[in-house]
């Protein structure tokens, strides 16, 4: 004896077109954004680089470069076969109000800004070279708020510590003598001379207050 079945009318059979069609109704766009967060969901506990812009609390952040370029790696392979410029231009489609400038061929710290953006941490998509650079700008308005004033040649000095950082997310001493643009200016032992004691703290914070 053979089970009911529910009669066959175009209602139901339209309803179950449309369940069929729902994957091909989505446009490309539509398809990356989804995949992309996805992706973060799927790896927030694998990444270090998720676990740290995802779920961390604040302080266990210590976002590294080779992180960075671990989520880049992981977000190209498969299944998903995605750049920060494939999200980023789906995004600029679906959103176009939100999203400002376009990524960097050679800043993989773009990332930072889809991930921000994609989990809700972010109301504007900028590139993360743009972010920092607001940052530094408050940064230095508050020092010069508590009554600090730095130097030209501080300054300048400051100023490719935000550069580095922001192609980097993160900078210590060894950078200092190993990176061009500083050594150009007499690395690690310019830097100790023109900041003293406060080359490490300057260091710290602006990391802290640049990226995290």
């Amino acid at each position: 004896m053979t089970g009911s079945r529910l009669p066959v009318t175009e209602d139901r059979l339209a309803k179950e077109k449309g369940k069929g069609n729902r994957e091909v109704d989505r446009s490309p766009h539509e398809k990356r954004a989804d995949s992309f967060r996805e992706f973060i969901e799927t790896n927030k506990d694998e990444l270090l680089a998720l676990q740290i812009l995802y779920s961390q609390p604040y302080a266990k952040r210590t976002l590294t470069y080779d992180a960075i370029k671990e989520l880049v790696r992981k977000l190209t392979d498969p299944p998903y076969h995605l750049t920060t410029a494939d999200v980023w231009q789906a995004y600029k489609r679906l959103k176009e109000s939100l999203v400002r400038g376009a990524p960097s061929d050679r800043m993989l710290t773009d990332i930072i800004s889809l991930v921000r953006f994609a989990t809700g941490q972010d109301e504007y998509l900028e590139p993360f070279g743009v972010k920092v650079g607001q940052r530094f700008n408050l940064w230095i308005g508050r020092q010069k708020k508590a009554g600090r004033e730095f130097t030209e040649e501080q300054m300048a000095w400051l100023t490719l510590i935000r550069d580095h950082l922001a192609a980097n997310a993160e900078i210590g001493l060894r950078d200092l003598t190993d990176i061009p643009s500083f050594s150009q200016r007499g690395g690690l032992v310019q830097a100790k001379a023109v900041f003293g004691d406060d080359l490490n703290p300057i260091l710290d914070d602006l990391s802290e207050a640049l990226v995290a």
